[in-house]
Order: C-alpha cells, then sequence, then structure tokens
C-alpha cells in the first residue's frame, strides 16, 4: 500500500531500519490523520506534493518518539505541524474546486464553480459581460476543455481568458 511517504523517506526522519515494524504501522495512520486534517486524499497525487511529506515528517515524528521527547521539542514539531495542515488545506480546497470544474457536466453548475471564488480567478473582464456572454464563456469552457480535464487554476484562467476574448465586444 502507497503512503504519502516511503519507508525509506520515514525511516530517515525518525532514525531507524526501514523494515521497522512499529514505522509500518504508524505510516497509514500518518496518512489518515493528514487526509482527516485537510479533507483531500495526498496518497492519490501523482507525484505526492512535497507540503504533504513535509507535514508527513512532522507528524511521523511527533507521534513515533512522542514519549522521550521534551515539552519545548513537541511544541515546536506542533506548531510546524500545524503550519503545514493549514497550508495543505488551502491547497486542498484548490484542488477540489478544479476536479469540481473538471466534473462539471452543466453551464449552471460550471457557473458556480467559476463564480464561487475557490479558485482564485480573476474575474473582471468575465464580470463585464451581459447574462447571455456569460453564459458563451461558460458553454466555451464546458466545450473546450481537454479530455483530461484542467490540471490546475493556471489553465481554467487561460481558458476563461480566452473564452472572454471571444465574445467581448471590441
Amino acid at each position: 500500500m502507497a503512503n504519502i511517504l516511503t519507508t525509506d523517506e520515514a525511516s530517515r526522519v525518525v532514525m531507524v531500519d526501514p523494515t521497522d515494524e512499529k514505522l509500518a504501522d504508524i505510516l497509514p495512520q500518518v496518512d489518515a490523520y493528514i487526509r482527516e486534517a485537510t479533507g483531500w486524499d495526498w496518497v492519490s497525487d501523482d507525484p505526492i506534493r512535497p507540503e504533504a511529506k513535509a507535514a508527513a515528517r512532522l507528524h511521523l515524528a511527533l507521534i513515533y518518539d512522542l514519549g522521550v521527547m521534551q515539552p519545548s521539542q513537541i511544541n515546536i514539531l506542533r506548531s510546524g505541524l500545524i503550519s503545514s495542515l493549514s497550508q495543505l488545506e488551502t491547497i486542498a480546497v484548490g484542488l477540489q474546486a478544479v476536479q469540481n470544474v473538471n466534473k462539471a457536466m452543466y453551464s449552471e453548475d460550471m457557473k458556480v464553480y467559476l463564480e464561487s471564488g475557490m479558485l482564485g480567478l480573476n474575474l473582471l473582464n468575465y464580470n463585464r459581460l451581459s447574462h447571455a456572454s456569460k453564459y458563451s464563456v461558460i458553454e466555451n469552457i464546458l466545450t473546450n476543455r481537454p479530455s483530461q480535464g484542467y490540471t490546475n487554476m493556471d489553465d481554467i484562467q487561460a481558458a476563461l481568458d480566452t473564452a472572454v476574448k471571444v465574445v467581448m465586444p471590441s
């Protein structure tokens, strides 16, 4: 089973042999904790984001040797973990928004996703359009969506900008 951290990566964090049984038992727990805290299954990403690996290293270090750490060490790791999880949660919101755009089948759904603010799109020119022109833009984005979907928010922004230029009066 794949994990955010490979056993080699994890063994270097806690300085044990990669075949350590405790390590093998903890890695799925680390993944589950990060998935629950952020709302995204980072293991399914290919490649796994470095931010997810950083959070996994912090959480692993915190739980593997909790009984032998000084309180100040625990506080430092917790602070780092909280920051990492907050960053991952923000990334997860963006990833989910891209996924929503890629799954949208109808203009109304696409309109909601594009205008929600979750993608952080620049909608200045889009918002200047009439209601009918906005739907033309949305249809253009749906029709011209790549077969594998948009890769990221930048791809969606580029598609939006292109579609707006097509319908925007000169």
